[in-house]
């Protein structure tokens, strides 16, 4: 079993709003995000937020790799030289909430992964393709879910 990270915004606390700056139609700012140190050997960061409340199946919102272990915090953009891949908007890097109106409420998992070796996800990867790359490799793990509604 992986260990835990303790993955935590500022902008909004676990099972709370994400304020309307961050969605899709609002902004679409990176809320901004926080963890402690992983542990000891992470190669690399990696990065998934997703929508499993949607009416056609999980809508993946940012695929995100190569955040250097020494980071602790997102803000704004990806730090150095992190990659973003395709989100279900079809493009690339973070898509924000935007649930259909009326839908009610939908959960966005902000899943961060500490991996022991390099995953070797590119720019333009899939969310497919960052379970792939996570599956052996995993140290610990943290999440933070953001709620949102139209």
């Amino acid at each position: 079993m992986p260990a835990l990270l303790r993955l935590s915004s500022p902008d909004f606390g676990d099972g709370e709003s994400i304020p309307e700056r961050s969605s899709k139609d609002g902004g679409n700012a990176i809320p901004v995000l926080e963890w402690n140190a992983p542990p000891e050997g992470t190669a690399e960061l990696v990065i998934l937020c997703d929508d499993p409340d949607t009416p056609v199946g999980t809508w993946v919102h940012w695929v995100a790799a190569g955040i250097d272990p020494e980071n602790r915090r997102i803000e704004g953009q990806l730090p150095g030289d992190a990659v973003e891949g395709r989100n279900d908007f079809n493009e690339s890097g973070y898509g924000g909430p935007q649930p259909p109106p009326g839908d009610g409420v939908h959960r966005y998992f902000f899943s961060l992964y500490a991996l022991r070796e390099p995953s070797g996800l590119t720019a333009g990867c899939t969310a497919d393709d960052l379970r792939r790359a996570v599956v052996g490799k995993e140290l610990a793990r943290g999440v933070l879910i953001g709620t949102f509604e139209r």
